[in-house]
């Protein structure tokens, strides 16, 4: 059902300044389903460190993905052997 709210597994990228910036955001049990949303509309306690840390790499000019600035990885299964996670392997 996607017209329920899901929660925020985590900010992947953020666009624009203050006021017009909106963050890239991949959502807990939806991992290929990811949304632009307002700044203002996330801007709460649980997502206040997600931001700072996405606008903290932003900063940093780096040319790598936040995935790999952090050096996290996720797979689409428990087992680790859907063909998207042959996909983000070669990220």
């Amino acid at each position: 059902d996607y017209s329920a709210e899901a929660d925020i597994s985590r900010l992947l990228d953020v666009q624009g300044d203050q006021p017009h910036r909106c963050f890239l955001v991949q959502w807990k049990g939806r991992p290929l389903q990811m949304t632009w949303v307002w700044e203002e509309q996330l801007d709460n306690a649980t997502t206040r460190p997600m931001m700072q840390d996405v606008l903290t790499w932003k900063a940093s000019g780096t040319s790598e993905s936040i995935i790999s600035y952090h050096k996290e990885r996720d797979t689409a299964s428990a087992a680790g052997t859907c063909f998207m996670d042959a996909f983000r392997s070669a990220l």
